[in-house]
């Protein structure tokens, strides 16, 4: 990868997990599966 990418990922994962703050109760299995997701492709 990239390092560009990288930022670009990790931004995106930052502002998911800003959004999953708000709506902690609903998203946050979602959330933890994306995270997952993002290492996995790190």
């Amino acid at each position: 990868m990239t390092f560009l990418s990288l930022i670009i990922i990790s931004s995106y994962a930052h502002l998911y997990m800003y959004f999953n703050m708000e709506n902690s109760h609903h998203y946050g299995q979602r959330s933890v599966r994306f995270l997952n997701f993002i290492h996995e492709l790190v």
